[in-house]
């Protein structure tokens, strides 16, 4: 049921505003899918800094890049 889905994720989103709220996040493998959704989540938190972790040069440079939000580091 798509109400239900829409529900279930707006309640994620503010678990991850209040538990997140002023901390230091690590996303390792940030510049994957799931990491990658992850941040542009929490870039809209009041997270105090994100962390990116990434093997992966290219990805790391290309999402510093786009993303340019002074509270993530990589």
């Amino acid at each position: 049921n798509f109400r239900e889905i829409s529900f279930n994720n707006a309640i994620f989103i503010i678990y991850i505003c209040i538990m997140f709220a002023n901390k230091k996040v690590l996303i390792s493998g940030g510049t994957g899918s799931f990491g990658t959704q992850m941040l542009k989540s929490l870039i809209k938190t009041k997270v105090k800094e994100i962390r990116i972790f990434s093997r992966d040069e290219k990805k790391q440079e290309d999402l510093r890049r786009s993303i340019t939000d002074k509270r993530v580091n990589y």
